[in-house]
Protein backbone atom coordinates (compact mmCIF):
# COMPACT_ATOMS: atom_id res chain seq x y z
CA UNK A 1 0.00 0.00 0.00
CA UNK A 2 1.51 3.50 -0.96
CA UNK A 3 2.08 6.14 1.86
CA UNK A 4 -1.15 8.55 0.51
CA UNK A 5 -3.04 4.96 0.75
CA UNK A 6 -2.17 4.65 3.88
CA UNK A 7 -2.24 8.24 5.50
CA UNK A 8 -5.48 8.44 4.41
CA UNK A 9 -6.57 5.39 6.17
CA UNK A 10 -4.76 7.07 9.34
CA UNK A 11 -6.25 10.09 9.11
CA UNK A 12 -10.06 9.02 8.64
CA UNK A 13 -9.82 6.99 11.85
CA UNK A 14 -6.93 7.93 14.65
CA UNK A 15 -5.45 11.70 13.17
CA UNK A 16 -8.23 13.73 14.23
CA UNK A 17 -8.95 12.28 18.09
CA UNK A 18 -5.35 11.84 18.51
CA UNK A 19 -4.90 15.76 17.91
CA UNK A 20 -7.88 16.63 20.15
CA UNK A 21 -6.08 14.63 22.64
CA UNK A 22 -2.72 16.15 22.40
CA UNK A 23 -4.45 19.13 22.54
CA UNK A 24 -6.77 18.69 25.70
CA UNK A 25 -4.01 20.09 28.14
CA UNK A 26 -1.46 22.23 28.60
CA UNK A 27 0.17 19.26 31.21
CA UNK A 28 2.11 16.64 29.18
CA UNK A 29 1.54 14.35 31.49
CA UNK A 30 -2.24 14.41 31.18
CA UNK A 31 -1.84 14.81 27.13
CA UNK A 32 0.51 12.56 26.73
CA UNK A 33 -1.90 9.63 29.11
CA UNK A 34 -5.34 10.86 26.65
CA UNK A 35 -3.43 10.73 23.32
CA UNK A 36 -1.96 7.03 24.20
CA UNK A 37 -5.71 5.96 25.31
CA UNK A 38 -6.48 7.29 21.90
CA UNK A 39 -3.52 5.39 20.00
CA UNK A 40 -3.65 1.96 22.02
CA UNK A 41 -5.84 -0.11 20.07
CA UNK A 42 -3.62 1.04 16.77
CA UNK A 43 -0.13 0.97 18.22
CA UNK A 44 -0.35 -1.82 20.76
CA UNK A 45 2.47 0.44 22.74
CA UNK A 46 2.92 -1.06 26.22
CA UNK A 47 3.82 2.56 27.59
CA UNK A 48 5.02 6.33 25.99
CA UNK A 49 7.04 9.04 27.65
CA UNK A 50 8.13 12.52 26.46
CA UNK A 51 11.60 14.16 26.94
CA UNK A 52 13.29 17.34 26.30
CA UNK A 53 16.97 17.93 26.76
CA UNK A 54 17.92 20.94 29.03
CA UNK A 55 20.76 22.85 27.39
CA UNK A 56 21.12 24.84 30.53
CA UNK A 57 21.90 21.83 32.68
CA UNK A 58 22.83 19.93 29.97
CA UNK A 59 20.57 16.78 31.00
CA UNK A 60 17.78 14.98 29.27
CA UNK A 61 14.36 15.25 31.14
CA UNK A 62 12.06 12.97 31.12
CA UNK A 63 8.74 15.56 31.49
CA UNK A 64 6.15 12.46 31.10
CA UNK A 65 5.08 9.00 30.75
CA UNK A 66 2.09 6.48 30.76
CA UNK A 67 1.61 2.75 30.82
CA UNK A 68 -1.03 0.53 29.26
CA UNK A 69 -1.47 -0.79 32.79
CA UNK A 70 -2.64 3.02 33.76
CA UNK A 71 0.57 3.06 36.43
CA UNK A 72 2.52 6.05 35.77
CA UNK A 73 5.89 6.91 37.43
CA UNK A 74 8.33 9.83 36.75
CA UNK A 75 11.10 9.03 34.93
CA UNK A 76 13.48 11.89 36.04
CA UNK A 77 16.61 13.56 34.40
CA UNK A 78 19.72 11.96 33.82
CA UNK A 79 23.00 13.28 31.42
CA UNK A 80 23.24 11.79 28.23
CA UNK A 81 26.22 9.51 27.64
CA UNK A 82 29.14 11.31 26.48
CA UNK A 83 30.69 8.49 24.53
CA UNK A 84 27.54 7.84 22.72
CA UNK A 85 25.34 9.12 19.98
CA UNK A 86 21.85 8.67 19.20
CA UNK A 87 20.37 7.44 15.96
CA UNK A 88 20.04 9.64 13.37
CA UNK A 89 16.05 10.03 12.69
CA UNK A 90 16.38 11.31 9.38
CA UNK A 91 12.06 11.29 8.27
CA UNK A 92 11.32 12.49 11.84
CA UNK A 93 10.05 9.06 13.34
CA UNK A 94 12.20 6.09 14.15
CA UNK A 95 11.37 2.86 14.30
CA UNK A 96 13.64 0.39 15.96
CA UNK A 97 12.44 -3.17 15.96
CA UNK A 98 15.35 -3.69 18.68
CA UNK A 99 16.40 -1.19 21.02
CA UNK A 100 20.14 -2.99 21.05
CA UNK A 101 20.71 -0.99 17.38
CA UNK A 102 20.53 1.82 19.30
CA UNK A 103 23.40 1.82 21.94
CA UNK A 104 22.67 5.97 23.31
CA UNK A 105 18.49 5.28 24.37
CA UNK A 106 19.78 1.72 25.43
CA UNK A 107 22.01 3.06 27.87
CA UNK A 108 19.24 6.29 28.62
CA UNK A 109 16.77 3.95 29.72
CA UNK A 110 18.90 1.44 31.11
CA UNK A 111 17.92 2.23 34.66
CA UNK A 112 14.52 3.46 34.54
CA UNK A 113 13.05 1.42 31.83
CA UNK A 114 14.96 -1.84 31.06
CA UNK A 115 12.25 -3.87 30.14
CA UNK A 116 11.93 -1.56 26.71
CA UNK A 117 13.06 -3.77 23.42
CA UNK A 118 11.72 -1.91 20.38
CA UNK A 119 9.91 1.67 19.91
CA UNK A 120 8.82 4.30 17.37
CA UNK A 121 10.37 7.51 18.29
CA UNK A 122 9.50 10.62 17.42
CA UNK A 123 12.02 13.67 17.08
CA UNK A 124 10.43 17.08 18.27
CA UNK A 125 11.91 19.90 16.58
CA UNK A 126 10.52 23.31 15.82
CA UNK A 127 11.93 26.03 13.53
CA UNK A 128 15.15 23.96 13.18
CA UNK A 129 15.55 23.55 16.96
CA UNK A 130 15.56 19.93 18.56
CA UNK A 131 13.10 19.82 21.64
CA UNK A 132 13.50 16.12 22.61
CA UNK A 133 10.82 13.14 21.58
CA UNK A 134 8.14 11.05 21.83
CA UNK A 135 8.66 7.76 22.49
CA UNK A 136 5.97 5.02 22.17
CA UNK A 137 7.53 1.91 23.33
CA UNK A 138 7.03 -2.20 23.64
CA UNK A 139 8.42 -4.88 25.58
CA UNK A 140 8.62 -7.36 22.69
CA UNK A 141 11.23 -7.29 19.67
CA UNK A 142 9.56 -5.85 16.22
CA UNK A 143 6.35 -4.87 17.56
CA UNK A 144 5.86 -1.47 15.06
CA UNK A 145 5.30 -1.00 11.61
CA UNK A 146 5.50 1.37 8.62
CA UNK A 147 1.22 2.47 9.18
CA UNK A 148 2.42 3.13 12.84
CA UNK A 149 5.13 5.00 12.42
CA UNK A 150 3.12 7.45 9.72
CA UNK A 151 0.60 8.10 12.15
CA UNK A 152 3.13 9.54 13.91
CA UNK A 153 4.80 11.45 11.71
CA UNK A 154 1.11 13.11 10.76
CA UNK A 155 0.93 14.53 14.82
CA UNK A 156 4.67 15.80 14.60
CA UNK A 157 2.78 19.53 14.88
CA UNK A 158 0.97 18.48 17.71
CA UNK A 159 3.59 17.04 19.57
CA UNK A 160 6.04 19.88 18.99
CA UNK A 161 3.24 22.35 21.02
CA UNK A 162 2.78 20.09 23.61
CA UNK A 163 6.89 19.31 24.03
CA UNK A 164 7.74 23.03 23.56
CA UNK A 165 5.53 24.06 26.16
CA UNK A 166 6.67 21.28 28.39
CA UNK A 167 10.51 22.70 27.87
CA UNK A 168 9.37 26.08 28.68
CA UNK A 169 7.90 24.88 31.97
CA UNK A 170 11.38 22.97 32.10
CA UNK A 171 13.28 26.69 31.72
CA UNK A 172 11.23 28.58 33.77
CA UNK A 173 11.91 26.08 36.62
CA UNK A 174 15.46 26.21 36.12
CA UNK A 175 15.23 30.42 36.03
CA UNK A 176 13.18 30.34 39.42
CA UNK A 177 16.29 27.76 40.81
CA UNK A 178 18.83 30.26 39.08
CA UNK A 179 16.35 33.36 41.07
CA UNK A 180 16.98 31.64 44.38
CA UNK A 181 20.41 30.66 44.04
CA UNK A 182 21.11 34.26 43.22
CA UNK A 183 19.15 35.51 46.49
CA UNK A 184 21.22 32.87 48.27
CA UNK A 185 24.51 34.55 46.56
CA UNK A 186 23.71 37.88 47.53
CA UNK A 187 22.37 36.67 50.64
CA UNK A 188 26.01 35.46 51.04
CA UNK A 189 27.89 38.43 50.06
CA UNK A 190 25.62 40.71 51.88
CA UNK A 191 26.67 38.36 54.97
CA UNK A 192 30.27 38.91 54.00
CA UNK A 193 30.53 42.15 53.31
CA UNK A 194 28.36 42.69 57.10
CA UNK A 195 31.11 40.79 58.35
CA UNK A 196 34.05 43.23 56.99
CA UNK A 197 32.81 45.99 57.82
CA UNK A 198 32.04 44.83 61.50
CA UNK A 199 35.52 44.12 61.65
CA UNK A 200 36.54 47.00 60.36
CA UNK A 201 34.48 49.11 63.05
CA UNK A 202 35.50 47.13 65.72
CA UNK A 203 39.43 47.83 65.05
CA UNK A 204 38.45 51.57 64.35
CA UNK A 205 35.21 52.66 65.91
CA UNK A 206 36.41 56.29 65.65
CA UNK A 207 35.73 55.69 61.74
CA UNK A 208 32.06 54.58 61.77
CA UNK A 209 31.01 57.85 59.45
CA UNK A 210 33.70 57.27 57.05
CA UNK A 211 32.96 53.22 57.13
CA UNK A 212 29.37 53.80 56.69
CA UNK A 213 30.34 55.71 53.44
CA UNK A 214 32.42 52.97 52.33
CA UNK A 215 29.91 50.61 52.31
CA UNK A 216 27.76 53.04 50.65
CA UNK A 217 30.19 54.13 47.72
CA UNK A 218 32.07 50.71 47.41
CA UNK A 219 29.61 48.88 44.76
CA UNK A 220 29.51 52.15 42.63
CA UNK A 221 31.80 52.52 39.79
CA UNK A 222 32.22 56.23 41.01
CA UNK A 223 36.14 57.05 41.55
CA UNK A 224 37.46 57.75 45.39
CA UNK A 225 40.08 59.71 46.95
CA UNK A 226 41.42 59.42 50.39
CA UNK A 227 43.11 61.71 51.49
CA UNK A 228 45.17 61.89 55.16
CA UNK A 229 48.66 62.11 56.35
CA UNK A 230 51.23 59.55 55.93
CA UNK A 231 50.38 56.72 58.72
CA UNK A 232 46.85 57.37 59.09
CA UNK A 233 45.85 54.01 57.23
CA UNK A 234 44.66 55.36 54.00
CA UNK A 235 45.90 51.97 52.38
CA UNK A 236 44.07 49.76 55.00
CA UNK A 237 40.89 51.90 54.11
CA UNK A 238 41.71 51.29 50.03
CA UNK A 239 41.75 47.42 51.08
CA UNK A 240 38.17 47.61 52.78
CA UNK A 241 36.98 49.38 49.62
CA UNK A 242 37.81 46.58 46.87
CA UNK A 243 36.84 43.53 49.50
CA UNK A 244 33.55 45.38 49.47
CA UNK A 245 33.19 46.57 46.06
CA UNK A 246 31.59 44.37 42.67
CA UNK A 247 35.15 44.09 41.65
CA UNK A 248 36.45 42.44 44.41
CA UNK A 249 37.19 38.97 42.83
CA UNK A 250 38.65 41.24 40.20
CA UNK A 251 42.38 42.37 39.98
CA UNK A 252 43.26 45.07 42.39
CA UNK A 253 46.97 46.68 40.85
CA UNK A 254 48.67 49.15 43.28
CA UNK A 255 51.24 51.82 42.21
CA UNK A 256 53.17 54.26 44.44
CA UNK A 257 53.06 57.29 41.85
CA UNK A 258 55.91 58.33 44.22
CA UNK A 259 58.43 55.97 43.98
CA UNK A 260 58.10 55.80 39.58
CA UNK A 261 61.08 58.12 38.35
CA UNK A 262 59.40 60.61 35.84
CA UNK A 263 61.64 58.80 32.74
CA UNK A 264 59.53 55.45 34.03
CA UNK A 265 56.01 56.92 34.33
CA UNK A 266 54.90 56.38 30.78
CA UNK A 267 56.33 52.25 30.77
CA UNK A 268 54.34 51.68 34.22
CA UNK A 269 51.04 53.67 32.95
CA UNK A 270 51.01 52.00 29.72
CA UNK A 271 53.71 49.05 29.14
CA UNK A 272 55.35 48.59 25.66
CA UNK A 273 55.48 45.84 23.15
CA UNK A 274 58.93 43.62 22.44
CA UNK A 275 61.46 45.73 20.80
CA UNK A 276 60.14 48.83 21.62
CA UNK A 277 63.25 50.24 22.79
CA UNK A 278 67.03 48.43 23.48
CA UNK A 279 66.15 46.68 26.94
CA UNK A 280 62.18 45.93 25.67
CA UNK A 281 62.77 42.03 25.57
CA UNK A 282 59.46 40.74 26.44
CA UNK A 283 56.30 42.62 26.16
CA UNK A 284 55.10 44.16 29.09
CA UNK A 285 51.42 45.36 30.13
CA UNK A 286 50.59 48.63 31.68
CA UNK A 287 49.18 48.75 35.27
CA UNK A 288 45.98 50.68 33.14
CA UNK A 289 45.54 47.10 31.29
CA UNK A 290 46.55 44.60 34.03
CA UNK A 291 43.92 46.48 36.09
CA UNK A 292 41.05 46.14 33.64
CA UNK A 293 38.20 44.64 34.64
CA UNK A 294 39.21 45.37 38.56
CA UNK A 295 40.33 47.94 40.49
CA UNK A 296 43.24 50.46 39.79
CA UNK A 297 44.86 51.94 43.34
CA UNK A 298 47.37 55.16 42.49
CA UNK A 299 49.21 56.07 46.24
CA UNK A 300 50.38 59.43 46.54
CA UNK A 301 48.24 60.37 43.16
CA UNK A 302 49.93 64.39 44.16
CA UNK A 303 53.78 63.43 43.51
CA UNK A 304 52.55 63.13 39.88
CA UNK A 305 54.37 65.37 37.38
CA UNK A 306 51.95 67.73 35.15
CA UNK A 307 52.66 65.79 32.15
CA UNK A 308 52.08 62.42 33.96
CA UNK A 309 48.43 64.05 34.79
CA UNK A 310 47.90 64.93 31.49
CA UNK A 311 48.10 61.03 30.37
CA UNK A 312 46.11 59.51 33.64
CA UNK A 313 43.29 61.98 32.66
CA UNK A 314 43.34 61.01 28.99
CA UNK A 315 43.00 57.18 30.26
CA UNK A 316 40.38 58.25 32.15
CA UNK A 317 38.16 59.94 29.93
CA UNK A 318 39.04 57.82 26.73
CA UNK A 319 39.62 54.38 28.41
CA UNK A 320 42.36 52.93 25.86
CA UNK A 321 45.48 52.97 25.89
CA UNK A 322 48.45 52.07 23.29
CA UNK A 323 51.23 50.47 24.64
CA UNK A 324 55.09 51.76 24.00
CA UNK A 325 55.81 51.11 20.58
CA UNK A 326 52.57 49.56 19.57
CA UNK A 327 50.21 50.18 16.83
CA UNK A 328 46.95 49.18 18.30
CA UNK A 329 43.99 51.00 20.84
CA UNK A 330 43.39 48.99 24.01
CA UNK A 331 40.01 48.91 25.84
CA UNK A 332 40.54 49.36 29.77
CA UNK A 333 37.53 49.12 32.19
CA UNK A 334 38.68 49.70 36.08
CA UNK A 335 37.94 51.65 38.60
CA UNK A 336 39.61 54.27 39.94
CA UNK A 337 40.82 54.84 43.49
CA UNK A 338 43.84 57.12 44.52
CA UNK A 339 45.07 58.50 47.38
CA UNK A 340 47.45 61.58 48.76
CA UNK A 341 48.79 63.33 51.78
CA UNK A 342 48.77 65.94 50.18
CA UNK A 343 46.36 69.36 49.89
CA UNK A 344 45.52 68.74 45.37
CA UNK A 345 43.01 71.47 45.77
CA UNK A 346 46.08 74.03 46.85
CA UNK A 347 48.27 72.56 44.43
CA UNK A 348 45.51 73.07 42.03
CA UNK A 349 45.57 76.85 43.06
CA UNK A 350 49.49 76.57 42.69
CA UNK A 351 49.15 75.19 39.14
CA UNK A 352 50.76 72.13 40.06
CA UNK A 353 47.87 69.98 39.78
CA UNK A 354 45.44 70.19 37.01
CA UNK A 355 42.12 71.14 38.33
CA UNK A 356 40.26 68.96 35.59
CA UNK A 357 42.04 65.66 36.64
CA UNK A 358 41.20 67.21 40.32
CA UNK A 359 37.63 67.45 39.34
CA UNK A 360 37.32 63.74 37.99
CA UNK A 361 39.10 62.16 40.81
CA UNK A 362 37.30 64.38 43.93
CA UNK A 363 33.83 63.05 43.25
CA UNK A 364 33.76 61.06 46.64
CA UNK A 365 36.57 62.39 48.77
CA UNK A 366 37.09 60.34 51.73
CA UNK A 367 39.90 62.22 54.50
CA UNK A 368 40.74 59.86 56.86
CA UNK A 369 41.96 61.63 60.66
CA UNK A 370 45.46 60.92 62.00
CA UNK A 371 45.25 58.56 64.41
CA UNK A 372 46.58 60.78 67.17
CA UNK A 373 43.38 62.10 66.89
CA UNK A 374 41.94 58.36 67.32
CA UNK A 375 43.47 57.24 70.72
CA UNK A 376 39.68 55.29 70.78
CA UNK A 377 41.19 53.27 67.79
CA UNK A 378 44.21 52.52 69.84
CA UNK A 379 42.49 51.35 73.09
CA UNK A 380 39.76 49.20 70.86
CA UNK A 381 42.87 47.19 69.54
CA UNK A 382 43.92 46.74 72.74
CA UNK A 383 40.86 45.52 74.04
CA UNK A 384 40.36 43.33 70.78
CA UNK A 385 43.60 41.81 70.66
CA UNK A 386 45.45 42.79 74.27
CA UNK A 387 48.29 40.26 72.61
CA UNK A 388 49.16 42.13 70.07
CA UNK A 389 48.42 45.95 70.59
CA UNK A 390 51.40 46.84 69.00
CA UNK A 391 51.33 44.84 65.75
CA UNK A 392 47.57 46.73 65.51
CA UNK A 393 49.21 50.06 65.73
CA UNK A 394 51.79 49.08 63.21
CA UNK A 395 48.47 48.12 60.92
CA UNK A 396 47.45 51.70 60.59
CA UNK A 397 51.67 52.48 60.01
CA UNK A 398 51.65 54.71 63.06
CA UNK A 399 55.48 54.40 64.13
CA UNK A 400 55.25 57.59 65.78
CA UNK A 401 53.03 56.49 68.81
CA UNK A 402 54.02 53.17 69.59
CA UNK A 403 56.40 54.14 72.69
CA UNK A 404 53.79 56.15 73.60
CA UNK A 405 51.24 53.47 74.25
CA UNK A 406 54.35 50.40 74.71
Amino acid sequence: MKYRELLNIVNKDLQLPAILAINSSINAEESLSRVFEVLQGFLDADGAFVNIFDTQKHRIVFVAHCRRDGVSSTLGSLVPPKSLRPLKITDKVLNCPDISQDRFTQQVLSECLPEVKSYLMLSMDKEERHLGVVCFYSRRYDQFNEAQRILLKSLHDSFSLMTSNALNSVLLANNLDLIQENDGLKDSVRGSRMALVNRFSARTPSLKEITEKIEKVSSTEVPILVLGETGCGKEVVVNLIQELSNRGTGPFVKLNCGAIPETLIDDEFFGHEKGAFTDAKIQKKGVFERASGGTLFLDEIGELSLAAQVRLLRVLQQKIVTRIGGMHSIPVDFRLVAATHRDLKQMAEEGRFRNDLLYRLNLFPLRIPPLRERQEDLFSADRLFPESAAKQIRYFSAPFLVSEVC
